[in-house]
């Protein structure tokens, strides 16, 4: 049975970046907000990983193993996943983008050869106020593209 992994990971964008992201989102939205964004990666194994495959692992990606049937660890702000939202930018599924292939071979080249695929997403930690279907239309253009990502509201979507 195929093995589904997460790891999180740092944050995502630089101070600059997420400053221009949130100009953006109070022009759109009409209100001062905060969120946080960190890498998530995704990882496919025909098998579980032994302690030092996952150790190597977390190492490489700079990230920590999360049991995705676990409740989540506090986002970066301190507030509980629940109550702040999440949301997951990945790329489009079905597809493999190029960070995969590269991530992928060199974990292999790395002793990690039970590693199907690696892939990297964003997950980001919004405010409950943005969840709203009105306040999604209007943020989602802005955190993917959709012409190569997708944006996944649960970890569940992820292993698609």
């Amino acid at each position: 049975m195929t093995q589904f992994i997460c790891l999180l990971g740092g944050p995502a964008f630089s101070e600059f970046q997420k400053q221009k992201l949130l100009d953006e989102l109070a022009l759109r939205t009409g209100q001062s907000l905060s969120f946080t964004a960190q890498f998530i990666y995704f990882v496919e194994a025909p098998t579980a990983l032994s302690k030092d495959q996952s150790h190597s692992l977390e190492a490489l990606l700079q990230a920590e193993l999360v049991d995705p049937e676990a409740a989540w660890p506090k986002s970066q702000t301190g507030a509980k996943d629940k109550e702040s939202g999440m949301l997951f930018v990945v790329p489009r599924l079905g597809t493999q983008s190029p960070w995969s292939t590269k991530a992928t071979d060199i974990a292999h080249r790395c002793g990690l050869e039970p590693v199907n695929r690696i892939e990297r997403g964003t997950l980001f930690h919004l405010p409950e106020a943005l969840l709203t279907p009105d306040q999604l239309s209007q943020v989602t253009p802005l955190i993917h593209d959709r012409m190569t990502q997708a944006v996944l509201s649960g970890i569940d979507q992820a292993a698609a």
